[in-house]
């Protein structure tokens, strides 16, 4: 969809598909209410907040193979009898 305005009071990006798009599309009831084309907004630090997310999970998922790492290797330890405590 082609940007249609910024709401800096909410800090909301917003993009609009033009009328004849939606005028023209079969699921056009489920999509919309008025007669203008589909608004959508997101935030204007969606790139930010997306980079953040990605950057989290991927904290996220390290923290959980290292503790994943750390109890595999104590089982395999203990397996075979080595005191884990003494290395």
């Amino acid at each position: 969809m082609p940007y249609y305005t910024a709401d800096h009071h909410s800090q909301r990006i917003v993009y609009k598909a033009p009328d004849s798009v939606c005028a023209a599309c079969s699921v056009q009831a489920q999509c919309r209410t008025g007669k203008s084309g589909r608004r959508v907004g997101h935030s204007m630090f969606k790139a930010y907040l997306d980079r953040v997310k990605r950057t989290f999970v991927t904290y996220k998922l390290q923290k959980l193979e290292l503790t994943f790492g750390t109890h595999f290797r104590h089982l395999q330890i203990a397996k075979v009898g080595i005191n884990f405590w003494h290395i």
